[in-house]
């Protein structure tokens, strides 16, 4: 386990909240009963290490019960969302990483410039393109008659309905999966700069475009949209995208390889799933996809990306 001997805990955290060491490196195949166990029942406890390396030096605070995590999310006075990404510790303070590195009312604001792509008539028109992507999956998976759910299934869908969201091209849909994940998970600050450089400079290189070529996308509405009659200014539409960028291609693949692993290890009764398992990552290697039938399973797996996504 790699400590820093050097490290002293902060004067305002008690002894009984703090957990020292680096718990991220004893995870286990089971992360979330892992971190039950470290909790003990406190609601609050203070661990040494971060979950990405570089971030929050000093330490964290983790919640660890829904109330807490709730409270915090709404008191951002005591709580401030600014730089809780750690981009800027990555690549500097010259953008503004909107809405997840803003306060309100400013994040209420940053907000309502894509607000409109993510409504019940926007949402319900796309419907029918992500039903048709499921089941071309399906048809695949079913035709070899297995697949790695996580790198074949939970990343492709989400990541090609967001980057036609977006306006980017789905052709590139691994290069760009890369990035995010690199950017995110590498060991070293220099991988993740270096990954978080390459999306940097291709989203301005995007929104230069649509500067001077405005189209129906999320990226053009970043690009030329105007907060209280104002424009927006190139460092707030990039730092925007950046973080629109990784969250799309990051959040959702994540959420459903935890959900169908969950099914995979605990589902019973209709959920009469024949599977092998793989503990990298949450990866389920799926098999004998012919005892369920595909209708089902398109109706299922759309359901789930109407809750995640949208």
């Amino acid at each position: 386990m790699v400590t820093n001997e050097n490290y002293e805990k902060p004067a305002h955290v008690p002894d009984d909240f703090f957990v020292p060491g680096n718990i991220w490196e004893a995870m286990g195949d089971r992360p979330h009963d892992r971190l039950q166990q470290i909790a003990k029942g406190r609601e609050m406890i203070f661990l040494q290490t971060h979950q990405i390396p570089g971030h929050s030096p000093q330490g964290t605070w983790l919640a660890g019960s829904a109330r807490v995590a709730r409270q915090i999310l709404l008191d951002s006075a005591t709580f401030s969302s600014n730089n809780v990404t750690g981009f800027a510790r990555l690549l500097g303070n010259d953008l503004i990483y909107f809405p997840v590195d803003v306060d309100p009312p400013a994040h209420t604001r940053y907000r309502a410039l894509i607000a409109k792509y993510f409504m019940p008539a926007s949402v319900s028109a796309l419907r029918e393109v992500v039903r048709s992507r499921i089941d071309t999956l399906l048809d695949g998976i079913i035709a070899k008659g297995g697949c790695e759910f996580v790198a074949e299934f939970a990343k492709v869908l989400p990541a090609t309905i967001f980057l036609d969201l977006m306006g980017l091209p789905r052709e590139r849909a691994d290069e760009f999966l890369k990035w995010a994940d690199v950017s995110l998970c590498a060991p070293t600050p220099q991988e993740r700069i270096a990954a978080m450089v390459c999306i940097r400079d291709y989203l301005a290189s995007e929104i230069e475009c649509r500067q001077k070529d405005p189209r129906n996308d999320i990226l053009s509405a970043l690009t030329n949209g105007e907060i209280d009659g104002r424009r927006l200014e190139f460092r707030e539409a990039l730092g925007g995208a950046m973080v629109l960028y990784i969250a799309g291609l990051d959040t959702v693949a994540g959420q459903l390889g935890w959900i169908f692993r969950h099914l995979a290890l605990e589902g019973t009764g209709g959920m009469a799933w024949r599977l092998e398992f793989g503990c990298l990552r949450s990866c389920c290697s799926f098999s004998y996809w012919n005892l369920l039938s595909p209708r089902y399973v398109s109706s299922f797996l759309l359901l789930l990306m109407w809750c995640l996504f949208f």
